[in-house]
């Protein structure tokens, strides 16, 4: 794939989710928080109209993908916190081909379950 540089623009982070010093107060569970163990220069990839029509219906369609130099540090187990937000990793198309080359993440908005 083909990419400039200069699209990585924003920093993501991936980590896990570990338990705070919070409690719930309904629950008396510990409330889990985003800690980082790396970060990565990434940007947005664009999906093309015909392919969100084709994800459209699926399990795909409420995800959307960013895209980081090449790396094996990142797993389907990690979230991602990337411009504000944080994701749950649906998938990771990795590519180590060439000496510059670049993975795309699916992500999918992490979800607080309050149960």
């Amino acid at each position: 794939m083909k990419l400039k540089a200069n699209r990585l623009n924003k920093r993501a982070e991936f980590g896990v989710m570990v338990a705070g010093e919070e409690v719930n107060p309904n629950t008396g569970e510990t409330i889990e928080v985003f800690q980082a163990s790396f970060s990565r220069y990434a940007g947005r990839y664009s999906r093309t109209v015909s392919q969100q029509a084709e994800l459209a219906g699926t399990v795909l369609a409420d995800t959307s993908v960013i895209v980081i130099r090449h790396t094996d540090q990142v797993n389907d187990q990690m979230r991602v916190k990337f411009a504000g937000d944080l994701y749950n990793i649906v998938s990771i198309s990795s590519d180590d081909s060439t000496a510059v080359s670049y993975d795309l993440i699916t992500v999918r908005k992490y979800v607080v379950n309050h149960g």
